[in-house]
């Protein structure tokens, strides 16, 4: 019960932190949803769904943070 307490406020932390353009909030963000999804097998059957959702905004935040540009900027040389 503490635990989802603390989880709750950890994650509101982060929204806020995303909401108002902050680095931290990204952090907080990050760190939950990894914690989460190591933890998730931990809290059958809730933990599925929360794993779910959890893996879903990680790869939506890595694709907001990264975008579609390039891992280098060295061009494929044909062969």
């Amino acid at each position: 019960m503490i635990m989802s307490g603390i989880f709750g406020t950890l994650r509101v932390l982060g929204g806020i932190g995303i909401l108002c353009d902050r680095l931290w909030g990204l952090g907080i963000t990050l760190v939950m949803c990894v914690v989460t999804l190591v933890l998730m097998v931990f809290m059958l059957p809730a933990g599925i769904a929360d794993g779910v959702l959890s893996g879903g905004a990680l790869v939506l935040i890595a694709f907001a943070w990264f975008g579609s540009g390039p891992i280098s900027t060295r061009r494929c040389s044909e062969p």
